[in-house]
């Protein structure tokens, strides 16, 4: 059967296909525990497709893992090359040969070079430490191909997702959805997504076609916000777009957790949000929950230390989820201390995962989204800066105050309700917030 191979690419819209191919390993490795899996390692300058940490009786062992499309000599020199380039960076792990099947002298070069292989026909070698696995058996060849199967109808719904859903594009649409009321220059929205030009320019002229924006002179602004986030919520599945990797808290419960979190560095608390139930209770509280799912960026293990997480097979309580887009650490809310994914992002991952969590999505679009509140004029200076910060990094109260020309102790007065800015300073503050001045004139008499 042919294998489509993953490309050497950091494209988010590859890594549905690229998870697919770590979903094999169970079925390729019956004997092994899978801890970790991660893709698209980047190693010295090369990348290889999977890094795998797993568990075969006592020992645990890193597997870096190279798919090759045939397995003839000429195509696996290739793999061995990449190997020997990773071996400097990963000097203890062990380089593992991913392919459709085998040629005798293809078993003999891998063999010859210390590299394992495992093959979609069932055959094994793996050899390290106090492990040998050598299997002939093609008892794993129905498992395996039903899992391709499913990784290539995968990725050809996702090669199909049209404009403006795909992942950097949809940057533009988070930024819509959180802003509805607003009028945008394309360049300065491309600027403040990370994307180019022309992928914005693509992501708008797709959003007109369909009616859900319009351009006014140059600058775009949204008209079907409710019928947007609906096209989106039909083509995006939380589980299938995203890495999960399962942990167990010792916490007691969540405030438990929540204090480790609150307790993060300043320069990690930009690197996490709260998403799911655990973040959606914070906003729209309706229900309670077993799990925290947290999207991070950052290593994994560093995660799992910072917060006393241990891996698990099953009986998982917290989830870190690996995001399919950067987009989503944008427009952030701080709820009780805690860095909480906009409400765009959480009604997008709660409304197709199962019939309780569209409820909760309901309740958010309820009470968050449809209908938001004003709020006195700190929390509106406070809120937009959190957008802004998910835009652009250095929005910080220092950032802010740099860019307005006061003290990052005069912002945090503004924020706390301690102070009002004058008029002069509230229009420096809503040029750089990108925010019209009549949204800080909305607000609630400030206490």
């Amino acid at each position: 059967m042919a294998y489509k191979v993953i490309q050497n690419s950091s494209d988010p819209d590859q890594d549905p296909l690229a998870r697919k191919v770590a979903a094999l390993l169970p079925a390729l490795i019956p004997q092994a525990t899978i801890l970790e899996t991660r893709i698209d390692i980047e190693a010295g300058p090369i990348k290889l497709n999977l890094l795998a940490k797993v568990k075969i009786g006592n020992a645990t062992k890193t597997l870096l893992c190279q798919v090759q499309s045939k397995g003839e000599p000429k195509y696996l020199l290739n793999a061995i090359g990449r190997f020997q380039l990773a071996a400097k960076r990963f000097p203890n792990a062990y380089p593992v040969v991913v392919t459709t099947s085998l040629s005798r002298e293809g078993r003999a070069v891998l063999r010859e070079a210390g590299v394992g292989w495992l093959t979609t026909d069932g055959e094994a070698l793996l050899q390290f430490d106090a492990v040998f696995i050598e299997r002939e058996s093609k008892a794993a060849t129905t498992t395996v191909q039903n899992i391709l199967k499913s990784a290539r109808i995968t990725q050809r719904r996702q090669r199909r997702l049209p404009l403006p859903f795909s992942a950097r594009s949809s940057r533009i649409v988070r930024a819509l959805l959180e802003r509805p009321d607003q009028v945008y220059v394309l360049r300065d929205l491309a600027q403040e997504a990370g994307i180019t030009l022309r992928t914005a320019d693509l992501a708008a002229i797709s959003l007109i076609e369909k009616g859900y924006a319009i351009r006014e002179n140059g600058p775009i602004r949204l008209v079907k916000p409710k019928e947007l986030l609906d096209a989106w919520a039909a083509v995006y599945k939380f589980q299938e777009a995203n890495q999960l990797s399962y942990y167990y808290s010792l916490a007691r419960d969540f405030e438990e957790l929540a204090t480790k979190l609150r307790a993060l560095p300043a320069d990690l608390r930009d690197n996490y949000r709260l998403t799911l139930y655990a973040g959606a209770s914070l906003v729209a509280p309706q229900m309670r929950f077993n799990e925290v799912h947290l999207y991070v960026r950052g290593d994994l293990a560093d995660w799992a230390k910072r917060l006393d997480l241990s891996p698990v097979e099953s009986g998982a309580n917290t989830i870190l989820v690996t995001p399919y887009d950067a987009g989503v650490f944008d427009f952030p809310q701080e709820k009780k201390g805690l860095m909480v994914a906009s409400n765009t992002q959480l009604y997008l991952d709660l409304v197709n995962l199962n019939d309780r969590a569209r409820d909760q999505a309901e309740a958010l679009f309820k009470e968050s989204i449809s209908r938001p509140k004003p709020g006195t004029l700190g929390e509106l200076i406070k809120k937009a800066r959190l957008e802004r910060m998910g835009m652009r990094g250095n929005m910080t109260r220092q950032g802010l105050g740099d860019f307005v020309g006061v003290s990052a102790d005069k912002i945090g007065a503004w924020e706390e309700n301690a102070a009002v800015p004058n008029a002069e300073e509230l229009t420096r503050l809503a040029k750089w917030l990108r925010k019209p001045i009549q949204y800080f004139q909305t607000s609630k008499t400030n206490p």
